[in-house]
């Protein structure tokens, strides 16, 4: 099992391309690059054997690259690293880490899952989520330990809102994910998305609360709308035809 890896990358880790200056030193660094290359993608057994031959030119030899990958590792049991009172908000959610028991270890595709599971927690209010992985080997035994550091769940209630609904209010937010964000400049958004609709009057107050434990932080928006201001008529002076 285990996916092939490009030729490509096998030479462009090797680093004994055309020109290069081949010594025993420079050899024995490609093999342990190349050992490497494997062991991140799960062939720890990999046999990898650099052989030189000479050429009519004294100044050039023929480097001959031989691999025998062998059978990859796959994930015997995968381990979700996090504190209860994040672990009881978080769920479920966890378990759509792309990495799953019996899949090939590939440290690549687990750097990929890492950011995909942060993009996806962020998406569900863990603003300032973060996800590192961690394997550990025991024998033919792979364990894939997933750390996931959620911090609270953002969650957000608008009171006193009339004119203008919830779901609407929350786009005005601008939320976006790798930080906490900040309750007095959520509150301009909303002053200022009322205020470009004709709520001059607007005022919000925030507050907020730690719920189940502190795995929830609610931030709490009181508006006071106040009345549509609304152009009655407009005037338009015109200054004297001898105006200087």
């Amino acid at each position: 099992t285990g996916k092939p890896l490009a030729a490509e990358t096998i030479l462009a880790t090797a680093e004994l391309g055309k020109d290069a200056e081949i010594t025993e030193a420079s050899l024995e660094r490609a093999l342990s690059r190349l050992r490497g290359l494997y062991r991140r993608h799960g062939f720890d057994n990999a046999n990898i054997k650099l052989k030189t031959t000479d050429t009519d030119d004294p100044m050039k030899v023929v480097v001959k690259l031989q691999i025998a990958a062998g059978t990859a590792r796959t994930i015997t049991r995968r381990i979700f690293v996090i504190e209860p009172h994040f672990d009881q908000v978080v769920g479920k959610l966890k378990h759509d880490y792309d990495v799953e028991a019996g899949d090939d270890l590939d440290e690549d595709a687990l750097l990929e899952a890492d950011n995909a599971m942060v993009e996806l927690l962020r998406k569900k209010g863990f603003f300032g989520a973060g996800v590192k992985h961690r394997i550990v080997r025991q024998g033919a035994a792979t364990f894939l330990y997933i750390y996931l550091q959620t911090g609270p769940q953002f969650r957000f209630r608008f009171v006193g809102n009339r004119k203008l609904d919830n779901s609407e209010l929350l786009k005005a937010l601008e939320l976006d994910g790798g930080s906490d964000p900040d309750p007095s400049a959520l509150a301009d958004r909303v002053r200022s998305y009322y205020r470009q609709r004709g709520f001059l009057d607007v005022q919000v107050t925030t507050s907020e609360a730690m719920r189940l434990d502190g795995g929830v932080r609610e931030l709490s928006f009181e508006i006071r709308e106040g009345a549509v201001v609304q152009v009655k008529r407009r005037l338009f002076p015109c200054l004297p035809d001898k105006a200087p």
